[in-house]
């Protein structure tokens, strides 16, 4: 039997996810669910994403 190497590891993680749920104000939501469906046609996930990625950024 083989052994995962870390290269395997490392794809399998960038795989995985975990729930993440917050509160917002509700306007706050409203206006990114109009920017993200109307003005960029993505999900509000994949700009959550990138501005958590982008924050982690700044800050380290």
């Amino acid at each position: 039997m083989n052994d995962p190497s870390p290269d395997d590891a490392n794809d399998n993680a960038e795989d995985e996810t975990v729930r993440f749920t917050f509160d917002m104000p509700a306007d706050l939501h409203q206006a990114l669910k109009v920017q993200a469906f109307v003005h960029e046609e993505r999900s509000m996930k994949d700009i959550a994403n990138e501005a958590v990625e982008l924050y982690l950024k700044i800050n380290q």
